[in-house]
Order: structure tokens, then sequence, then C-alpha cells
């Protein structure tokens, strides 16, 4: 998937969700933890913009924590959903 006009599309279908990081950071939390940050969730999303990283993260009903270097998104309440 691929993220483009506000909306990710996939490649070979054309299938197109404006809410899929939602999924893809729930996989994040349940694969790996339930802590992200900004860097780790562009790596994770396929995404370059900083700001757009931090704009679908800040949207999201999800605690975050100002750590020493970086801002940490709790995704424990993502975890929890169906």
């Amino acid at each position: 998937m691929e993220r483009n006009y506000a909306t990710w599309t996939c490649a070979k279908c054309g299938l197109s969700d404006s809410r899929l990081h939602i999924q893809a950071l729930r996989d994040y939390a349940h694969l790996f933890e339930p802590k992200i940050n900004n860097r780790t969730a562009r790596w994770w999303m396929g995404v370059e913009c900083k700001s757009l990283t931090h704009r679908l993260l800040s949207e999201l009903p999800i605690v975050k924590a100002v750590g020493k270097k970086a801002v940490h998104y709790n995704l424990e309440s993502l975890k929890n959903e169906i």
C-alpha cells in the first residue's frame, strides 16, 4: 500500500482506504511492542514525511509521552480494538 492524496492505495488492485494506517499500527503493536516513535512509524508504514506521520499519529486516541530524544506513542488502546 502506498500513501497517495490522503488515502492508502494498493498498486495491484487499486483498492483505497484512508484509515488503513490504523491497522498497520495495530499490527505493529501486536508484533513488536505497544510503543512507537515517529521514526519507527515512518519505517513501518513506508512514509518519508515526518509531519505526515506526526499528523496520522496525533489524530488517533493514543497517549503520547515525551522521552529524552523523541515522543513515544502508546498503541495499547489500538491493540484492544477489534
